[in-house]
């Protein structure tokens, strides 16, 4: 009974194994810097292979825990790389709506403003401080042009 526990979960550790190197390769496909995941997968044959060896439930369990540190690691990886590229749709966005603004197109300003603002309302707080500034800025231009019901073209929105 312990003999086939034990395989049971070797063969668990290779498909997790396999598991992570498919996810890895899809992420490296899709552009992802995974150095760091890249350098600590290389622990990971030797301790498979320990534990093949071996057929200890901790040395399996050894293997699985960094799987799980690696797996963790590439959540971190995605993580980050899509909220730069929130950030980066953001001040994208933000530009638009200033452009919008600058030649008098209230309506379309507003429109990409709602974009912009959708975004911004899903970026964790530690990453809205990136564009909090720029985006207040917009939204008071915008209140701006709705009271004075357009910008004075000398000053391009400066208050009168």
């Amino acid at each position: 009974m312990k003999m086939e526990e034990d395989l049971t979960s070797l063969d668990k550790l290779k498909e997790m194994f396999r598991n992570l190197k498919s996810r890895m390769s899809e992420l490296r496909k899709k552009g992802y810097d995974l150095s760091i995941p890249e350098i600590m997968i290389l622990v990971l044959p030797p301790k498979i292979k320990l534990a093949e060896v071996t057929k200890k439930k901790e040395d399996i369990e050894n293997a699985i825990a960094v799987i799980s540190e690696i797996n963790h690691e590439l959540d971190e990886i995605e993580k980050t790389k899509n909220i730069n590229i929130m950030l980066r749709d953001v001040n994208n966005l933000l530009n638009q709506c200033a452009d919008s603004l600058k030649e008098g197109n209230i309506d379309e300003a507003k429109e990409i403003y709602l974009k912009a603002e959708k975004i911004y309302r899903e970026l964790p707080e530690e990453a809205k401080i990136e564009v909090f500034d720029k985006y207040f800025e917009v939204r008071e231009n915008i209140e701006k042009f709705k009271n004075n019901k357009g910008f004075n073209r000398n000053n391009q929105g400066n208050e009168e």
